[in-house]
């Protein structure tokens, strides 16, 4: 896992603020997140062998996220301190679900090419690379193309979407946008299943290997030469769709590397992300193993179908 650690601190209140006013909070949590270490923790809690590398800064956030992941079984060796403060999010969010949110990079912009040159020795020795986009693109593109020529199976989740080097998706084996990202991407309006199709072919056409498209809740669709399968979603009660998307792609980083088929894969990751959904928080709503094995022998499995 190559990517940003980030302490989200979260202040609920009635109503967002206007401009000049100020409310009163009901409520203030820190709670561990940053894209990267999502999916490091989601990949881990499901019994993956999970190394990260990244930054963090010298405070304390930094020791809360570490140990946070150490509790979760992420290997921590390549996580290093920098000057710079720990990657933070702050985040308002009102009474009825809406918010606003202002990212702080901090340390994550210090996670650099030669820090990924560093962990070569742990990359050479990892099956699957996977890949966000919450720290310097040139590090991203950097560690994708490491990642190839040491023969590591590499994933992009192309996230916050952003302007990228046309090169990048030739260096990807899977990419996995949600209809947001790719409608950023490819400039096409993207509300469903027939619009995901036609976008994610364009993408396919600037050189991306395997494309998964996460519908939410439509599922997923699985785009590959001229090829298409859609993975209906589970249905769940939703409480909170925060983490979805990165419980998605950690839990399908360790289907695969159970040597499960791309679409038994999609179908696992869309259990645990929508296991996800059923509990408030980010990385606290992330499933154990345990709780995946359950949900799964006790819930009908969507049938796959070709389209």
């Amino acid at each position: 896992m190559i990517g940003s650690l980030n302490m989200d601190l979260v202040a609920t209140m009635d109503s967002l603020p206007k401009p000049g006013e100020t409310v009163s909070g009901s409520l203030f949590t820190m709670v561990p997140g940053g894209k990267g270490a999502n999916q490091a923790v989601a990949a881990a809690r499901l019994g993956s062998k999970v190394n990260m590398v990244g930054k963090l800064g010298q405070d304390d956030f930094a020791d809360r996220l570490r140990q946070n992941l150490q509790s979760s079984g992420v290997n921590v060796d390549h996580i290093t301190p920098c000057e710079l403060p720990t990657g933070t999010a702050f985040v308002l969010v009102e009474r009825g679900g809406e918010n606003s949110i202002v990212v702080i990079a901090g340390a994550n912009s210090q996670c650099l090419p030669e820090d990924i040159d560093k962990a070569k020795e742990r990359i050479a020795a990892s099956e699957i690379i996977l890949l966000q986009l919450e720290i310097p693109i040139e590090t991203v593109l950097h560690a994708a193309k490491l990642g190839r020529d040491l023969g590591s199976t590499v994933i992009l989740d192309p996230a916050p979407a952003q302007q990228l080097p046309p090169e990048i998706w030739s260096q990807i084996d899977i990419a996995i946008p949600n209809e947001t990202e790719l409608s950023a991407y490819t400039g096409m309006e993207v509300t469903g299943i027939e619009s995901a199709i036609t976008a994610g072919r364009k993408l396919i056409d600037r050189g991306c290997n395997t494309l998964v498209v996460k519908l939410g809740k439509q599922g997923a669709l699985i785009l590959k030469d001229q090829s298409t399968i859609h993975i209906p979603a589970f249905t769940v009660d939703t409480v909170d769709t925060t983490a979805a998307g990165d419980a998605f792609a950690g839990a399908l980083a360790h289907s695969l590397l159970q040597g499960n088929p791309l679409p038994d894969a999609v179908q696992f990751a869309n259990a645990v992300g929508a296991l996800t959904t059923t509990k408030l928080g980010a990385q606290d709503s992330l499933p154990w193993e345990e709780a995946v094995r359950a949900f799964l022998a006790n819930t009908d499995l969507p049938r796959k179908e070709v389209i």
